[in-house]
């Protein structure tokens, strides 16, 4: 681990003296960490045509693309997102804030899924607890911000209609969106519908089971009350079915969400408040998992689940006070979930709660301090603490967990978390910035009180752990950035120490309840785990209508007993080359992934190949009169490789060659 560390250090120093020589522009420190997605007609940018593969690439796909991101794939829909190791629980996923968690006990259903980057306004990843939006964590948050409408001081209205064709699964993707604003009223609406059908892998074999169905609507409503005041209303509606994920032992007859929010945004000009939000909001997230299409199943069985959330959430920006700028948050949620199966016999059938009735309520207080020391040096404070209360309301799932000695059906537990950020401009072109911090994190309701939860990556059952210890995170980071007219550049190097991993550790004296399953887990803490890595990403623009971007992660994770971290990416790059002209670009790209030789086998893992991909896409704008018209196309692995990518569950091979083509119609 030590020479890992000084290889960092040295490639910190040997970037900064190749590049030092070129002059200075402004970008935000974190290149990659928040993205605007353009919606509509509007010029996207050369980062939203580098994360997005093709035109119309739904939210997983750009996730998965960003620096410090991956995605653990069961399927071609609902990717679950992976923060430089963590997931799941350890990290923060919310939709404007707003917290919503998945019905599915066996992750299917990641709050990416029930987002279209039609209705996004951006992506904001943090990668460390500097962040009062999301709450406390070990270290990592993905806040994806609803589509704003703004107002118009003439009256304006647009509107746009979207098609793309995927010849990989015969897919077919199409959206629209209508937008009209004057000076005290701004409203968009949009509506997306996709459907995929088995796609082909590079030999060219049919994947069974990974086709799905869906459709996406939402609504932005925004209302000026006055020059200072404003409301907005939010709704979101989203329905997916026949999702297959050919790594499981079970499909999605359908999932479904429903999400409402209402906010209230003032500006005051006296007092010590600049201005503040207040947001309440609801949720509930529907999903059926069942294998009725499936023709090799033994037992035939059905696992609906349910997940409520209600919140309300106050944020306030404070008047600048001695080079001091406070950001200040309070927020109540009560999460409600629930699952169950059914598994049917010839002449019977049994029913069991996977996951008891369960209620979470959390109330939190974030304070963030920005100082300006002076023209040189930042620092920033940043603390949350989270009051959680979980409740087990459900007898009948009382009594099954009673049968592993499982008392603690109700909880109170508290989870705080700290950082400090120090940021330096050493020159004209160079800024560094350190980072230190203390995360903690609430274990899951599966963690807690999940009752034979089948992980088919590694063949067994798991039940939960209602003496489960908080995780706890030490993380560090150090980061340099370089900024021209024509180069901007980030490098940097983290360490993350994990006290009391959760980890599912083997029972040998119980017995599975799936069908050939290789055993029983439960989760349990294990002393700690440490994860550590390197990221750079470069975007260089050596002529006016050219663009080079670049982005690399590598990561490594090992455990207290030397065995490695499960579902750690191998070394990864992609490089994009960018040309544009008039109405015209086109972009070639190269993704490139190492071999992972750094598996642990007691988690379902193997050895993954490493592989190198090509894709080629372009586009061409024209207009007519105020109608605006955008043909794209392009192809996704060119050469057709055969690949998966080491977090893909069951070794399932990715698709092959895929062309698609488009059309845009805006006015």
């Amino acid at each position: 681990m030590k020479n890992r560390f000084i290889i960092f250090i040295v490639l910190l120093f040997l970037t900064k003296s190749i590049i030092a020589q070129v002059a200075d522009s402004a970008v935000n420190f974190d290149l990659l960490q928040t993205v605007t997605v353009t919606a509509g007609a509007e010029k996207k940018s050369t980062l939203m045509r580098f994360l997005q593969s093709q035109y119309f690439s739904s939210v997983d796909d750009i996730l998965s693309r960003m620096q410090s991101m991956s995605v653990i794939r069961r399927g071609s829909y609902g990717q679950e997102t992976v923060i430089r190791g963590l997931n799941g629980g350890q990290i923060n996923m919310t939709i404007d804030g707003m917290h919503l968690f998945g019905a599915c006990t066996d992750k299917m259903d990641p709050p990416n899924i029930y987002i279209e980057p039609l209705n996004l306004k951006n992506i904001q990843v943090n990668t460390s607890v500097d962040e009062i939006a999301t709450g406390s964590s070990l270290g990592g948050s993905v806040n994806m911000q609803l589509y704003d409408p703004v107002f118009s001081a003439a009256k304006k209205t647009s509107a746009n209609v979207y098609g793309v064709y995927n010849s990989i699964a015969s897919g077919v993707n199409t959206g629209a969106d209508f937008s009209f604003a004057d000076t005290k009223n701004a409203v968009r609406i949009s509506g997306v519908y996709r459907k995929q059908h088995d796609y082909e892998d590079g030999n060219g074999q049919t994947v069974l089971y990974s086709g799905y169905e869906k459709l996406n609507a939402s609504l932005a409503y925004k209302r000026k009350l006055n020059n200072y005041a404003s409301v907005k209303v939010d709704m979101l509606l989203d329905d997916g079915w026949n999702i297959g994920y050919p790594a499981l032992p079970m499909d999605a007859g359908y999932a479904s969400a429903r999400i409402f929010a209402a906010t209230y945004m003032q500006q005051l000009r006296k007092g010590f408040i600049n201005d503040f939000q207040v947001k309440g909001y609801y949720n509930t997230i529907h999903h059926y998992m069942d294998d009725s299409r499936r023709a090799d199943v033994t037992q035939h069985m059905d696992m609906p689940g349910k997940s409520d959330v209600t919140g309300i959430t106050g944020q306030a920006i404070a008047k600048a006070f001695r080079n001091h700028s406070f950001n200040l948050k309070a927020e109540w949620y009560q999460n409600n979930a629930f699952a169950s199966m059914t598994m049917y016999d010839q002449n019977s059938s049994m029913y069991m709660l996977t996951l008891p009735d369960t209620r979470r309520n959390v109330i939190s207080a974030a304070l963030k301090d920005s100082w300006v020391i002076d023209s040189l040096n930042s620092v920033f404070f940043t603390g949350n603490i989270d009051g959680a209360f979980i409740n087990v309301v459900s007898e009948a799932g009382k009594n099954q967990l009673r049968v592993f000695d499982q008392q603690n059906f109700q909880q109170q537990r508290l989870v705080w978390a700290l950082n400090a950020a120090w940021q330096r401009k050493i020159s004209k072109s160079w800024k560094t910035r350190i980072i230190i911090g203390k995360g903690e994190r609430l274990p899951v309701n599966n963690e807690l009180f999940g009752f034979y939860l089948f992980n088919r990556q590694d063949g067994y059952d798991y039940i939960g752990n209602d003496n489960l210890k908080n995780e706890l995170s030490y993380n560090a980071e150090l980061s340099a950035k370089f900024t021209s007219s024509k180069l901007e550049f980030n490098v940097s190097a983290f360490f993350n120490y994990i006290q009391n991993y959760i980890l599912g550790i083997t029972l040998h004296d119980v017995k599975p309840m799936t069908v050939n399953a290789n055993g029983v887990k439960q989760f349990t803490n294990v002393d700690y785990a440490k994860l550590y890595g390197s990221e750079i990403s470069v975007i260089y623009s050596p002529l006016c209508h050219l663009k080079f971007i670049h982005t690399s992660k590598l990561l490594w994770g090992s455990m207290q007993n030397g065995e490695y971290v499960p579902m750690i990416s191998p070394y990864k790059a992609t490089t994009s080359v960018y040309y544009s002209i008039n109405n015209f670009s086109v972009s070639v790209e190269n993704e490139t992934a190492a071999a992972q030789h750094r598996y642990n086998t007691n988690y379902g893992e193997d050895f993954t190949k490493g592989f190198t991909l090509f894709n080629i896409k372009g586009d061409y704008h024209l207009q007519a009169g105020k109608v605006h018209f955008k043909i794209f196309g392009g192809v996704e692995n060119l050469f057709n490789a055969v690949y998966h990518e080491h977090l893909d569950w069951g070794n399932i091979n990715r698709p092959g060659r895929n062309l698609f083509a488009g059309l845009q119609v805006g006015l």
